[in-house]
């Protein structure tokens, strides 16, 4: 046992030689929270087309739209005739603004969903809070390299500790993530009755992975 102790032993110390010493270091970052992104999902008839409805939406002062989605399937139908179940076409839409507009707009999809023109049979919208790509690029860039003068102060300390000598890096990768959202109400296409968890946080975790090369 004592024997198979001290082999594994030395094939670790020869792994750390081959690969380098490994770091892993992270911040927490506070974020401007500058975007509203809303989902809203629409129902129509066979016959009408998504630019249809992406009119009757842009009528009602709904800009910026994209379309995320389609499809095809029975609902009940309150306008019909005896109230029957007939077959429409979903559309999803996705549009994002600026935060401070996201109470403006809500009001505008509301006078939309409880008035709705033709050719929409229904409507149902959701929104949450979010930083834009924009600043979470410009708290990345601001991070990368504290992150950076972590991980060599690290592996520093790790190669002190191993009696080698740090050398340079010889892999790097990144990665963040919000920390925090909202809970959003499911949509009229999901299946269950939980609620989601969107939006983001006003802080991000940002993260890298560095291997350092050990040196002559």
């Amino acid at each position: 046992m004592r024997l198979m102790y001290l082999f594994l032993l030395a094939a670790s110390c020869a792994s750390a030689q081959t690969d380098g010493i490994f770091t892993a270091v992270s911040r927490n970052v506070p974020i401007t929270v500058d975007e509203a992104d809303f989902s809203i999902a629409v129902t129509a008839g066979l016959d009408v087309t998504a630019e249809q409805v992406v009119q009757a939406l842009q009528t009602a002062g709904l800009q910026n739209l994209v379309l995320s989605g389609s499809g095809i399937g029975q609902a009940y139908d309150p306008t019909s005739v005896d109230n029957q179940t007939v077959t429409q076409t979903y559309y999803q839409f996705g549009m994002a603004v600026v935060a401070s507009a996201m109470k403006d707009v809500a009001k505008k999809l509301e006078a939309l969903r409880t008035s709705l023109p033709d050719p929409l049979k229904s409507l149902q919208y959701s929104a949450y809070t979010a930083p834009s790509q924009a600043t979470v690029d410009a708290a990345r860039q601001a991070t990368l390299p504290l992150l950076l003068a972590d991980a060599q102060k690290k592996g520093q300390a790790l190669a002190l500790a191993a009696g080698v000598k740090l050398g340079a890096i010889k892999s790097l990768s990144e990665s963040g993530s919000s920390i925090g959202g909202v809970g959003v109400p499911p949509s009229m296409t999901t299946t269950t009755g939980t609620y989601g968890f969107s939006g983001a946080g006003p802080q991000y975790s940002f993260s890298v992975l560095v291997t350092f090369a050990i040196a002559p």
